[in-house]
């Protein structure tokens, strides 16, 4: 989940993604090895270097985790 939402801010200007901090998690389910899951990391918060993006995962169409997750921008 923190590398989709690290891949959704990369692609607002470049460099490298780094986590900072994940907050407010989750896990609603147990979720089985090989299960699919859904996964969406929407952006919502952009402060210069600075995101914060809303992870969900879903299976089957029923929520098992959220997160929070803080990302800031490593220029290379």
């Amino acid at each position: 989940m923190i590398e989709l939402a690290s891949n959704a801010a990369g692609t607002n200007g470049g460099g490298t993604m780094v986590a900072e901090r994940m907050t407010n998690v989750k896990v609603r389910s147990f979720t089985a090895p090989g299960q699919v899951l859904d996964l969406l990391a929407e952006l919502e918060t952009s402060a210069g270097e600075a995101f914060v993006a809303a992870l969900t995962a879903r299976a089957e169409g029923r929520m098992v985790a959220t997160a929070r997750v803080d990302l800031s921008r490593r220029n290379e």
